[in-house]
């Protein structure tokens, strides 16, 4: 009995022609992947700054602000990708001062974050109970470089509680509250 080791050339032109299609796809598919990743880290992490400023509120029993903008204080509305901070409001002005205990910051981040709200103001305040100012609204996610269908949000509500936006219908886009599809 004997026993072949190898591969014919037919074997191989096949295993060859696979590895190509895969390896064409790859950078578009990759690309996309990880540009939609780099979003959801976003969110992730302004979620985490949103949930800290609110603990923070509560438990320093002060107003606590979360703003577009760096230690130098405040920036413009939807400014949010370019920096955020959170802080202790103490003489309760909405302005970061340099008696103000910094909660957090976050860095530029590689999507534009906008924020709508019932107030419709240019910061989020958190009051000592964990309840935000009348603030329900949401901050939406827009990836810069790839497909403006790939938006996602996060969804504040009163109490000062965030919900995460889903495809709910599964076409790979996500949905408002009202079950519109999220576009930037």
């Amino acid at each position: 009995m004997t026993s072949k080791y190898g591969l014919s050339l037919i074997e191989l032109l096949v295993v060859v022609a696979i590895a190509g299609i895969l390896l064409a796809t790859l950078p578009f598919s990759s690309t996309s992947l990880i540009n939609a990743k780099r979003t959801e880290s976003d969110r992730d992490m302004f979620a985490a700054l949103v949930q800290t400023s609110r603990a923070a509120a509560i438990h320093l029993n002060h107003p606590v602000i979360f703003c577009p903008g760096t230690t130098a204080g405040c920036g413009t509305r939807d400014s949010w990708h370019l920096g955020t901070i959170a802080f202790a409001d103490k003489n309760r002005n909405a302005s970061y001062d340099d008696d103000d205990p910094m909660i957090g910051s976050l860095p530029r981040l590689s999507t534009i974050v906008t924020w709508r709200s019932f107030r419709n103001r240019k910061y989020l305040r958190f009051l000592s109970t964990g309840t935000t100012d009348w603030q329900n609204g949401h901050f939406k996610f827009c990836p810069q470089h790839i497909d403006q269908a790939k938006a996602i949000q996060l969804v504040l509500n009163a109490a000062g509680r965030l919900y995460y936006s889903k495809d709910e219908d599964g076409d790979g886009i996500h949905e408002d509250a009202q079950g519109r599809d999220l576009l930037c």
